[in-house]
């Protein structure tokens, strides 16, 4: 007893000694970034007063999307905030863009809030200035198909923030123009229950990703399914017509070598026709759903609803329901016409472009700063988060 105690003080230790580590770091490269020379470059100036700690990949995908467009953002210090960025720290100030900062510019072009409390209060203190901020309670207005109202914006699901910070953006108008060599594929963890969500099933009443994978593996034969390896990348004959599986679980765990390394990621997807839309751990979207429509993979989804806009099934998806309905889908697919997957695809990339690319976001929220009167402007962003909200008001 004595000596399993003193074996979990021993832990506890190393553990606390690991995170002092840490927070030490992560103070020392935010005290370097503070206040660091700004270019005198003629971009619009982004001011974010972010006080909340929620999930930190919103505004690090936020800071990626102003950065995309042009602007420059600088990000009011607040240590309790700051703290919540510690998985993305090397991200946050390695963007050349991004600035962190003690008090406002000279010069600004928007205030960006994650409350409308803070937004009042710059409203007040700028009143010429456009004032944003953002819920991430969509979800409520969305799960059971009543679409947002007209003056709604809404920040769609994003890539990956590994996606952008390594300028892989850059390819997809290239990759767009490669060849398929796959008809329909997926890649992603499966690792249970994860990946089986209760939530999941119960509140958007679909599939979980579990749930998906399994059917498959279980209706479908070899003719039909095939692992994923690597080698397929390299040539163009046998895959053409298969769906190409690459999927992982707890007693089946990938070798680090098998894993589609981030540089490699979007070239693999742009292999493909189609992408099965399996939903993620909280909520239907998922990064690889957003990256695989990027490069021109059509989706395959049982939520096509939960897009804003609405996905329309035959001519930017093919929706289902349930597991017949996804066999069904499935097996239109693997026989679907050249011309009919062509139409399709010109079809996706169009509405990637018009709706979720950061472009896109970022000049409708410009237009709703133009056009509208209030003095706080709101928008919305699908986000994990925005579940926690959904199960408080059941």
């Amino acid at each position: 007893m004595l000596k399993k105690l003193a074996m979990n003080i021993v832990r506890l230790f190393y553990k606390l000694n690991i995170y002092k580590k840490m927070y030490n770091t992560w103070r020392y490269t935010i005290a370097s970034s503070i206040d660091k020379p700004v270019p005198c470059e003629n971009k619009k100036n982004i001011i974010f007063e972010l006080r909340s700690r929620r999930d930190e990949r919103i505004a690090i995908i936020l800071f990626y999307f102003f950065d995309q467009c042009f602007a420059n953002s600088y990000l009011i210090k607040n240590n309790l905030h700051l703290s919540s960025f510690l998985n993305f720290k090397s991200d946050l100030v390695k963007i050349k863009s991004v600035f962190i900062v003690k008090k406002p510019v000279m010069r600004i072009d928007l205030v960006l809030c994650d409350t409308g409390k803070i937004a009042h209060e710059y409203m007040v203190k700028y009143p010429n200035i456009p004032v944003l901020y953002y819920d991430v309670c969509c979800f409520k207005r969305t799960i059971s198909g009543v679409r947002l109202k007209q003056d709604f914006i809404v920040m769609p699901y994003a890539m990956h923030p590994t996606i952008y910070k390594l300028n892989q953006i850059s390819k997809i108008s290239y990759l767009r123009k490669s060849d398929r060599l796959f008809r329909i594929f997926f890649s992603g963890n499966s690792i249970m229950p994860l990946y089986d969500n209760y939530n999941l099933k119960s509140l958007f009443e679909i599939l979980s990703r579990a749930q998906i994978i399994s059917s498959l593996q279980q209706e479908l034969d070899a003719s039909s399914l095939v692992p994923f390896d690597k080698c397929m990348c390299l040539t163009k004959s046998g895959y053409i017509n298969k769906l190409v599986l690459h999927v992982w679980t707890e007693q089946t765990r990938l070798a680090q070598s098998e894993l589609i390394k981030y540089d490699e990621w979007l070239d693999t997807l742009a292999k493909a026709d189609f992408f099965l839309h399996c939903p993620g751990i909280a909520v239907p979207q998922c990064h690889n759903q957003i990256e695989s429509m990027a490069v021109g993979c059509i989706p395959i989804t049982e939520f096509p609803h939960m897009f804003e806009p609405a996905l329309e099934n035959g001519i930017n998806c093919i929706s289902y329901k349930g597991e017949s309905g996804l066999l069904t889908a499935i097996q239109m697919v693997l026989s679907m016409p050249t011309k009919e997957i062509t139409n399709l695809r010109n079809n996706v990339i169009n509405y990637y472009d018009s709706w979720l690319s950061p472009q896109a976001f970022v000049s409708r929220l410009e237009a709703k700063i133009q056009y509208s009167n209030s003095d706080r402007q709101k928008f919305y962003i699908i986000s994990d988060y925005s579940v926690e909200y959904l199960l408080r008001e059941i």
